[in-house]
């Protein structure tokens, strides 16, 4: 099984939110606050999706090889 690797585009992307979110609570910016609590909240819940769905593609393609490989 390969590692999960954080690539380097991940960790700047990561770093950007942190600063943007450590701004916005230095400067009292609740709007800004609550738009990166919305706009993580999105990205978690499609994160969620994605991983179901490559979940189930995974196991629905395992099941195709052995059936295949059984025949």
């Amino acid at each position: 099984m390969s590692p999960l690797e954080r690539s380097l585009e991940n960790e700047l992307s990561e770093e950007g939110n942190a600063r943007w979110l450590q701004t916005c609570h230095e400067s009292g910016d609740i709007n800004g606050l609550l738009e990166a609590a919305l706009l993580l909240n999105l990205l978690y819940h499609q994160e969620r999706i994605k991983a179901q769905w490559a979940i189930r593609e995974a196991a629905e393609n395992l099941h195709i090889s052995l059936q295949d490989r059984y025949r």
